[in-house]
Protein backbone atom coordinates (compact mmCIF):
# COMPACT_ATOMS: atom_id res chain seq x y z
CA UNK A 1 0.00 0.00 0.00
CA UNK A 2 1.51 3.52 -1.13
CA UNK A 3 2.32 6.23 1.62
CA UNK A 4 1.96 9.67 1.29
CA UNK A 5 5.79 11.28 1.62
CA UNK A 6 5.63 14.52 3.65
CA UNK A 7 6.46 16.59 0.47
CA UNK A 8 2.93 16.17 -0.41
CA UNK A 9 1.53 18.59 2.12
CA UNK A 10 3.64 21.35 0.73
CA UNK A 11 0.91 22.33 -1.38
CA UNK A 12 -2.73 23.23 -0.01
CA UNK A 13 -5.95 20.34 -0.45
CA UNK A 14 -7.97 20.99 -3.10
CA UNK A 15 -11.29 22.45 -2.07
CA UNK A 16 -14.52 20.22 -2.42
CA UNK A 17 -15.42 21.67 -5.56
CA UNK A 18 -11.96 21.16 -6.80
CA UNK A 19 -12.29 17.50 -6.06
CA UNK A 20 -15.58 16.67 -7.05
CA UNK A 21 -14.56 17.85 -10.45
CA UNK A 22 -11.37 15.78 -10.87
CA UNK A 23 -13.17 12.62 -9.40
CA UNK A 24 -16.03 12.72 -12.39
CA UNK A 25 -12.99 13.15 -14.60
CA UNK A 26 -11.47 10.04 -13.57
CA UNK A 27 -14.36 8.38 -13.61
CA UNK A 28 -15.17 9.08 -17.01
CA UNK A 29 -11.50 9.35 -18.10
CA UNK A 30 -9.15 7.66 -16.02
CA UNK A 31 -6.17 9.34 -14.65
CA UNK A 32 -4.29 10.99 -17.95
CA UNK A 33 -1.03 11.89 -15.98
CA UNK A 34 0.71 9.23 -13.85
CA UNK A 35 1.71 9.66 -10.22
CA UNK A 36 4.58 10.09 -8.94
CA UNK A 37 6.19 7.63 -6.62
CA UNK A 38 9.42 7.51 -4.47
CA UNK A 39 10.10 3.41 -2.76
CA UNK A 40 6.77 3.05 -1.95
CA UNK A 41 5.30 6.45 -1.23
CA UNK A 42 3.52 9.26 -3.02
CA UNK A 43 5.28 12.44 -3.67
CA UNK A 44 2.98 14.27 -6.63
CA UNK A 45 -0.26 13.47 -7.46
CA UNK A 46 -2.48 12.71 -3.93
CA UNK A 47 -5.84 13.54 -5.08
CA UNK A 48 -5.88 11.56 -7.95
CA UNK A 49 -4.57 8.63 -5.77
CA UNK A 50 -7.07 9.17 -3.74
CA UNK A 51 -9.70 10.07 -5.91
CA UNK A 52 -8.84 6.35 -7.44
CA UNK A 53 -9.44 4.76 -4.09
CA UNK A 54 -12.23 6.61 -3.73
CA UNK A 55 -13.67 5.40 -7.01
CA UNK A 56 -11.71 1.52 -6.06
CA UNK A 57 -9.66 1.33 -9.54
CA UNK A 58 -5.83 1.26 -9.96
CA UNK A 59 -3.87 4.47 -9.93
CA UNK A 60 -1.27 4.25 -12.85
CA UNK A 61 2.11 5.05 -11.40
CA UNK A 62 5.95 6.66 -12.53
CA UNK A 63 9.02 5.77 -10.05
CA UNK A 64 11.44 9.11 -9.68
CA UNK A 65 14.71 7.78 -9.27
CA UNK A 66 16.34 10.81 -7.55
CA UNK A 67 17.72 11.03 -4.10
CA UNK A 68 15.28 11.78 -1.27
CA UNK A 69 16.97 15.61 -0.74
CA UNK A 70 16.35 15.77 -4.45
CA UNK A 71 12.77 15.53 -4.22
CA UNK A 72 11.63 18.42 -2.91
CA UNK A 73 13.17 20.38 -5.67
CA UNK A 74 11.67 18.29 -8.22
CA UNK A 75 7.96 18.75 -6.45
CA UNK A 76 8.03 22.19 -6.02
CA UNK A 77 9.12 22.25 -10.03
CA UNK A 78 6.25 20.64 -11.29
CA UNK A 79 3.53 22.49 -8.89
CA UNK A 80 4.89 25.74 -8.11
CA UNK A 81 3.87 27.35 -11.72
CA UNK A 82 0.89 25.42 -12.37
CA UNK A 83 -1.00 25.81 -9.17
CA UNK A 84 -3.29 29.05 -8.31
CA UNK A 85 -1.54 30.14 -5.28
CA UNK A 86 -1.33 34.07 -3.95
CA UNK A 87 2.42 35.43 -3.33
CA UNK A 88 1.78 34.87 0.20
CA UNK A 89 1.04 30.93 0.10
CA UNK A 90 3.84 30.75 -2.77
CA UNK A 91 6.21 32.40 0.16
CA UNK A 92 4.94 29.84 2.89
CA UNK A 93 5.27 26.78 0.70
CA UNK A 94 8.67 27.65 -0.25
CA UNK A 95 9.20 27.96 3.43
CA UNK A 96 8.18 24.90 4.30
CA UNK A 97 9.86 23.15 0.97
CA UNK A 98 13.02 24.50 2.13
CA UNK A 99 12.83 23.06 5.76
CA UNK A 100 11.94 19.84 4.81
CA UNK A 101 14.98 20.14 2.08
CA UNK A 102 17.47 21.37 4.41
CA UNK A 103 16.54 18.31 7.06
CA UNK A 104 16.73 15.91 4.24
CA UNK A 105 19.82 16.86 3.23
CA UNK A 106 21.50 16.70 6.42
CA UNK A 107 20.04 13.17 7.01
CA UNK A 108 21.57 12.17 3.52
CA UNK A 109 24.97 14.15 5.38
CA UNK A 110 24.94 11.91 7.94
CA UNK A 111 24.60 8.46 5.50
CA UNK A 112 27.12 9.07 3.32
CA UNK A 113 30.50 7.51 3.67
CA UNK A 114 33.05 10.05 4.88
CA UNK A 115 35.37 12.23 2.84
CA UNK A 116 38.74 11.43 2.06
CA UNK A 117 41.14 12.73 3.94
CA UNK A 118 42.15 16.04 2.16
CA UNK A 119 39.05 16.14 -0.06
CA UNK A 120 37.15 19.47 0.25
CA UNK A 121 33.71 19.31 2.13
CA UNK A 122 31.09 20.95 0.16
CA UNK A 123 29.47 23.91 2.20
CA UNK A 124 25.92 24.32 1.97
CA UNK A 125 24.82 27.86 0.71
CA UNK A 126 24.44 31.01 3.06
CA UNK A 127 21.15 31.53 4.12
CA UNK A 128 20.58 34.50 2.47
CA UNK A 129 21.51 33.17 -1.24
CA UNK A 130 19.20 30.32 -0.75
CA UNK A 131 16.33 32.42 0.26
CA UNK A 132 17.15 34.88 -2.79
CA UNK A 133 17.33 31.70 -5.19
CA UNK A 134 13.70 30.30 -3.70
CA UNK A 135 12.25 33.48 -3.97
CA UNK A 136 13.38 34.32 -7.73
CA UNK A 137 11.70 30.93 -8.39
CA UNK A 138 8.63 31.36 -7.12
CA UNK A 139 8.67 35.13 -7.72
CA UNK A 140 8.40 37.05 -4.33
CA UNK A 141 11.46 38.69 -1.99
CA UNK A 142 13.69 37.82 1.01
CA UNK A 143 12.05 39.41 3.39
CA UNK A 144 8.56 37.98 2.43
CA UNK A 145 10.45 34.34 3.02
CA UNK A 146 12.17 35.59 6.06
CA UNK A 147 8.99 36.45 7.58
CA UNK A 148 7.24 33.46 6.38
CA UNK A 149 9.99 31.16 7.72
CA UNK A 150 9.76 33.14 11.31
CA UNK A 151 6.28 33.10 11.01
CA UNK A 152 6.23 28.97 10.82
CA UNK A 153 8.29 28.51 13.66
CA UNK A 154 6.43 30.60 16.03
CA UNK A 155 2.96 30.82 14.93
CA UNK A 156 2.15 27.47 13.39
CA UNK A 157 -1.09 28.31 13.67
CA UNK A 158 -1.26 31.48 11.61
CA UNK A 159 0.93 30.00 8.98
CA UNK A 160 -1.26 27.42 8.28
CA UNK A 161 -4.00 30.10 7.66
CA UNK A 162 -1.42 31.90 5.20
CA UNK A 163 -0.55 28.51 3.24
CA UNK A 164 -4.35 27.95 2.75
CA UNK A 165 -5.03 31.68 1.50
CA UNK A 166 -6.60 32.65 4.35
CA UNK A 167 -4.67 35.42 5.59
CA UNK A 168 -2.21 37.03 3.84
CA UNK A 169 1.56 38.02 5.19
CA UNK A 170 1.16 41.72 4.31
CA UNK A 171 -2.12 41.30 7.13
CA UNK A 172 0.47 39.60 9.32
CA UNK A 173 3.66 42.24 8.74
CA UNK A 174 1.34 45.37 9.38
CA UNK A 175 -0.17 43.46 12.44
CA UNK A 176 2.76 41.85 14.00
CA UNK A 177 6.12 42.39 11.82
CA UNK A 178 8.54 44.16 14.49
CA UNK A 179 7.30 41.96 16.89
CA UNK A 180 7.87 38.61 15.45
CA UNK A 181 11.26 39.66 13.86
CA UNK A 182 12.31 41.04 17.33
CA UNK A 183 12.37 44.44 15.86
CA UNK A 184 12.83 46.12 12.34
CA UNK A 185 15.80 44.72 10.03
CA UNK A 186 18.75 45.67 9.11
CA UNK A 187 18.69 48.47 6.26
CA UNK A 188 20.61 45.74 3.88
CA UNK A 189 17.65 43.86 3.53
CA UNK A 190 14.89 44.74 1.12
CA UNK A 191 11.30 45.95 2.20
CA UNK A 192 8.07 44.40 1.89
CA UNK A 193 5.86 45.88 -0.32
CA UNK A 194 2.27 45.98 -0.58
CA UNK A 195 1.31 42.65 -1.78
CA UNK A 196 -0.25 44.20 -4.62
CA UNK A 197 2.36 46.09 -5.28
CA UNK A 198 4.76 43.36 -5.14
CA UNK A 199 3.19 41.17 -7.65
CA UNK A 200 3.11 43.22 -10.93
CA UNK A 201 1.22 40.83 -13.09
CA UNK A 202 3.03 39.64 -16.55
CA UNK A 203 2.17 35.97 -16.55
CA UNK A 204 -1.22 34.38 -15.99
CA UNK A 205 -1.64 32.18 -13.15
CA UNK A 206 0.00 29.05 -15.48
CA UNK A 207 2.87 30.73 -16.01
CA UNK A 208 1.71 32.05 -19.52
CA UNK A 209 3.15 35.70 -20.67
CA UNK A 210 -0.37 37.75 -20.29
CA UNK A 211 -0.73 40.08 -23.72
CA UNK A 212 -0.19 43.80 -22.67
CA UNK A 213 -3.60 44.20 -24.17
CA UNK A 214 -5.24 41.87 -21.44
CA UNK A 215 -3.19 42.47 -18.69
CA UNK A 216 -5.85 44.91 -17.18
CA UNK A 217 -8.22 42.02 -16.91
CA UNK A 218 -5.75 40.24 -14.33
CA UNK A 219 -5.18 43.78 -12.24
CA UNK A 220 -8.76 43.48 -11.82
CA UNK A 221 -8.54 39.91 -9.56
CA UNK A 222 -7.57 42.33 -6.69
CA UNK A 223 -11.73 43.15 -7.27
CA UNK A 224 -12.62 39.32 -7.26
CA UNK A 225 -10.50 38.62 -4.02
CA UNK A 226 -11.80 41.50 -2.36
CA UNK A 227 -15.84 40.50 -3.06
CA UNK A 228 -14.92 36.67 -1.66
CA UNK A 229 -13.44 37.93 0.88
CA UNK A 230 -16.79 39.99 1.87
CA UNK A 231 -19.31 37.34 1.08
CA UNK A 232 -17.02 35.30 4.27
CA UNK A 233 -17.15 38.57 6.32
CA UNK A 234 -21.29 38.08 5.32
CA UNK A 235 -21.54 34.46 6.75
CA UNK A 236 -19.80 35.22 9.90
CA UNK A 237 -21.47 38.43 10.65
CA UNK A 238 -24.87 36.71 9.71
CA UNK A 239 -23.88 33.85 12.53
CA UNK A 240 -22.84 36.03 15.17
CA UNK A 241 -26.10 37.94 14.70
CA UNK A 242 -28.53 34.58 14.60
CA UNK A 243 -26.88 33.85 17.87
CA UNK A 244 -28.66 36.85 19.65
CA UNK A 245 -32.58 37.48 20.40
CA UNK A 246 -32.65 39.85 17.46
CA UNK A 247 -31.91 37.05 15.29
CA UNK A 248 -33.89 34.37 16.08
CA UNK A 249 -36.19 34.04 13.03
CA UNK A 250 -33.00 35.40 10.36
CA UNK A 251 -31.73 31.84 11.99
CA UNK A 252 -34.06 29.67 10.33
CA UNK A 253 -32.66 31.08 6.71
CA UNK A 254 -29.17 30.79 7.74
CA UNK A 255 -28.94 27.90 5.55
CA UNK A 256 -30.00 28.89 2.61
CA UNK A 257 -28.22 31.98 3.27
CA UNK A 258 -25.22 30.76 3.42
CA UNK A 259 -25.07 28.17 0.15
CA UNK A 260 -26.76 31.50 -1.76
CA UNK A 261 -23.36 33.12 -0.39
CA UNK A 262 -21.08 30.17 -1.00
CA UNK A 263 -22.21 30.10 -4.18
CA UNK A 264 -21.75 33.54 -5.28
CA UNK A 265 -18.17 32.82 -3.91
CA UNK A 266 -17.53 30.15 -6.10
CA UNK A 267 -18.85 32.19 -8.89
CA UNK A 268 -16.27 34.85 -8.37
CA UNK A 269 -13.44 32.12 -7.80
CA UNK A 270 -14.16 30.74 -11.40
CA UNK A 271 -15.07 33.28 -13.65
CA UNK A 272 -12.23 35.38 -12.22
CA UNK A 273 -9.26 35.33 -15.51
CA UNK A 274 -6.62 32.48 -15.31
CA UNK A 275 -4.89 31.89 -18.13
CA UNK A 276 -4.52 33.50 -21.47
CA UNK A 277 -6.67 31.48 -23.95
CA UNK A 278 -5.13 28.27 -25.48
CA UNK A 279 -6.44 28.08 -28.68
CA UNK A 280 -5.41 31.80 -29.70
CA UNK A 281 -2.70 32.95 -27.59
CA UNK A 282 -4.95 35.77 -26.52
CA UNK A 283 -5.51 36.53 -29.74
CA UNK A 284 -9.23 36.24 -29.11
CA UNK A 285 -11.49 33.47 -30.78
CA UNK A 286 -14.73 31.78 -30.83
CA UNK A 287 -13.05 28.99 -27.82
CA UNK A 288 -12.45 32.36 -25.26
CA UNK A 289 -15.77 34.42 -26.56
CA UNK A 290 -13.73 37.04 -27.85
CA UNK A 291 -11.78 37.83 -24.64
CA UNK A 292 -8.76 36.09 -24.97
CA UNK A 293 -7.94 34.78 -22.15
CA UNK A 294 -10.42 31.60 -20.24
CA UNK A 295 -11.22 31.88 -16.36
CA UNK A 296 -10.95 28.73 -13.73
CA UNK A 297 -14.63 27.06 -14.48
CA UNK A 298 -13.18 26.78 -17.99
CA UNK A 299 -9.92 25.26 -17.74
CA UNK A 300 -11.67 22.94 -14.80
CA UNK A 301 -13.90 21.75 -17.72
CA UNK A 302 -10.98 20.72 -20.01
CA UNK A 303 -9.31 17.13 -19.77
CA UNK A 304 -7.10 16.42 -17.76
CA UNK A 305 -4.10 15.73 -20.26
CA UNK A 306 -5.37 19.12 -21.92
CA UNK A 307 -5.23 20.86 -18.44
CA UNK A 308 -1.81 19.16 -17.60
CA UNK A 309 -0.62 20.57 -21.06
CA UNK A 310 -1.42 24.24 -21.07
CA UNK A 311 -0.17 24.62 -17.40
CA UNK A 312 3.03 24.14 -18.77
CA UNK A 313 4.41 27.44 -18.81
CA UNK A 314 7.24 26.46 -21.60
CA UNK A 315 4.60 24.56 -23.66
CA UNK A 316 3.30 26.41 -27.55
CA UNK A 317 0.16 27.38 -27.26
Amino acid sequence: MLKFHEVCTLFPEMDPDEKRAMLEDIRQNGVRIPVWVWKDQVIDGRHRFICCQELGIECPTQEYTGTEDQIVSFVMSLNASRRHLSSSQRAAVACQAMSIQRRLRDAAEKEAKPAKPGEPTPKPKPVDEELDDLAKQIGTNRRYLRFADKLRVERPDLFKKVVNGDVKLRTIIDELGDDLMGGKESDDAPGVPDEDEQDEITTDELGHEIPADLRECWDMLKEFDALCALQRDFRKRVKVLCDTAAGAYLERALPEMNAASKSLEKELKTMAPYTVCPHCNGDCCNQCRGMGWIPRGVFDLASEEDRERWSNPAAAF
